[in-house]
Parts: structure tokens; C-alpha cells; sequence
């Protein structure tokens, strides 16, 4: 496994202005992709893409990207490999990153490609050919040890000069003896195991982006990491798997975070008990998957934009996007 930090610096100059936007987005009947957009104002400092998916041809991702004005994607996290979470990543990254200049970050022991769906495994060959190459090393493999986290993408946004904003990502999952005995079993594998967990810090708030967390891995998660958190993308679609993992959230003292999950409708998915215990202690639960609205819609569409400065945000639901109640 490889391990390249990285530190940039942004100046800006009104904390007012500066904003993260969160877009969760989902397909009629499954499918996953996030986006994550630093703006000072309308400009865009940096953007970082989770998984990715699109139906019938259509990747709302990239028409969020083409109105938005985007250029590049800076970085590229992919959770694991199951193909609701894998189509189209070679598409989106060709036409937004031609130069091959993103950092990628995939799980350990995903070369492995006995299993990979068609789609994942065409998504893994043209990382591994395009940014594994000519002595650049720009692929992160990771698993890490328990009780281990590590802050691979690191930003200091500068205000007049002096004060800063802190924005990390930092990755907790998935971990190393899960991985190694999967990878060295005769069972088929659960590509869950290999999901990456992470933790994205800006001006000193949380927010927890799950992956498809399996229960195996919970247990590595320590609550003390979860404190101050603000946003959480439910993990696993919301599937009724993970109440140990709520039950860490609850631990950690998180309190009126916004909520989102996608569907997965072959599994009926998000498991609505679920929704209620997230429903608890959140701000709002909102998800992806409603067909009931009209015009029908092939996907759905949850925008979150947190100021900076913390004191305000904006939930916008689009497409078969709605809140839970």
C-alpha cells in the first residue's frame, strides 16, 4: 500500500463566503456517488468525487459538474468495488481529469479482481493503466491497522493571511486483518469488508461518509473520532445491519446532523426502522428513491452547503430526492 499526503494552502478573503458543498445522489433503483465542492463564493477551490454510477447513460454527477462550472476533479475516492457504486468512472474521470492529475484513493486489496463486476473491473484497469505510470504514483491503497487514522488529504485555507480553516480528509477503514483474511479465504468476497470509511474535518466539524460499511468493521471505528460531527452519509443504504454503528454516533454525542442515504431498492433498501433511529438524533433524514412523485424521475438529488463560519446551512432535495418524516 502507497501513502501520499498531501498539504495545500487557499487563500481567501471572507470566511463568510467560504462554503462545502455536499451533493448525495442516487439512481431509481440503486446506485451511489457524492460529490464534495470547496467554494470560496461561486469559485471553486477543490472538488473530491466518492464512487460514482450512472443509468441509462445518464450521470447526474456530471451535469452537476458542467453547471457548476467544473473543470477538474481533484480527487477520486472509491469505496469499494460492487457495481452500484463503480459505473462510469472511467467516463467521468477521462472527461475531468484528461492529464491524470487527481489522487485516487481505493481500497486495499481490490487488484485482486477475481469477482469484480464487468464495470468495477474496467474501472480498476484504467486507474492501475493511467495513474500508476512513468514513476507517478498518484493511487493510495488503503487499510489500515485498528485503532489507526490517518489524514491523507490535508487543506489550510488562509484568512487575510494569518487565521485558517482546517479541511482533511481522513481514513479509518478499511482494515488490514479483515482484508487479509478475505483476500485468503475461499469464500466468496464480500467487497463490503473492503470499504472505505472516512472522515472529512472542515473548520473543525465532522463529516462521516460510511461507504457500505459491513458490521465486521464497526468495531474499528472509535467514537472519540465521530465527536463534533454535522453531516453523515448513512452507510449501507440504510440497511438494518449497521444499529451498532448508530449506536457509536449516539456515543460520540452526535446531535442534529443532517442525514442522507440512497436506495438500493433490490435489498429494500433504506430499511425504514433504520431511517426512524437516525431520525432521533438528526437535524432531517433525507434520501434518494422516491417514485411516487410526478414526473417520475430516474434519480435523486440531496444538496447540502455549509458555510464556514457555521451558522448557517441549506438542504436541497431535487429529483426522487425527499426528506424522511
Amino acid at each position: 500500500m502507497s501513502y501520499l499526503s498531501t498539504a495545500v494552502d487557499f487563500e481567501v478573503p471572507d470566511i463568510n463566503k467560504l462554503h462545502l458543498d455536499i451533493y448525495t445522489v442516487g439512481y431509481n433503483e440503486e446506485g451511489e456517488s457524492i460529490l464534495l465542492l470547496l467554494c470560496d463564493g461561486t469559485k471553486i477551490l477543490h472538488s473530491t468525487l466518492t464512487d460514482c454510477y450512472s443509468e441509462k447513460g445518464y450521470n447526474h454527477i456530471d451535469t452537476i459538474l458542467h453547471r457548476r462550472g467544473v473543470k477538474n476533479i481533484n480527487a477520486f475516492i472509491w469505496t469499494h468495488p460492487d457495481k452500484d457504486h463503480s459505473v462510469g468512472i472511467p467516463e467521468l474521470l477521462r472527461k475531468y481529469d484528461s492529464t491524470y492529475e487527481a489522487k485516487i484513493f481505493v481500497p486495499h486489496g481490490i487488484s485482486k479482481k477475481e469477482g469484480l463486476s464487468t464495470e468495477s473491473a474496467d474501472s480498476l484497469n484504467y486507474i492501475e493503466k493511467n495513474y500508476n505510470t512513468s514513476r507517478t504514483y498518484k493511487i493510495n491503497y488503503i487499510s489500515l491497522n485498528e485503532g489507526e487514522i490517518r489524514s491523507l488529504l490535508k487543506f489550510k485555507i488562509k484568512v487575510h493571511g494569518e487565521a485558517f480553516v482546517d479541511y482533511s480528509f481522513s481514513f479509518i477503514l478499511p482494515n488490514s486483518n479483515v482484508i487479509e483474511r478475505r483476500m485468503n479465504s475461499d469464500e466468496k468476497i464480500l467487497w463490503n469488508d473492503f470499504s472505505i470509511f472516512h472522515i472529512v474535518t472542515f473548520n473543525n466539524k465532522n463529516f462521516i461518509f460510511g461507504g457500505d460499511l459491513s458490521g465486521q468493521n464497526v468495531q474499528f471505528i472509535n467514537e472519540d473520532w465521530m465527536k463534533d460531527t454535522i453531516f453523515v452519509k448513512i452507510p449501507h443504504h440504510g440497511s438494518d445491519t449497521l444499529a451498532s454503528f448508530i449506536g457509536k454516533l449516539v456515543v460520540a454525542g452526535v446531535d442534529n446532523a443532517v442525514c442522507t442515504c440512497t436506495a438500493f431498492k433490490s435489498k429494500r433498501l433504506p430499511h425504514e426502522q433504520i431511517l426512524k433511529q437516525y431520525k432521533e438524533f438528526s437535524e432531517g433524514v433525507y434520501c434518494t428513491g422516491n417514485n411516487t412523485t410526478t414526473p417520475h424521475y430516474d434519480y435523486g438529488c440531496i444538496a447540502s452547503v455549509f458555510n464556514a463560519n457555521m451558522k448557517d446551512h441549506d438542504i436541497e432535495c431535487t429529483g426522487n430526492a425527499y426528506e424522511f418524516r
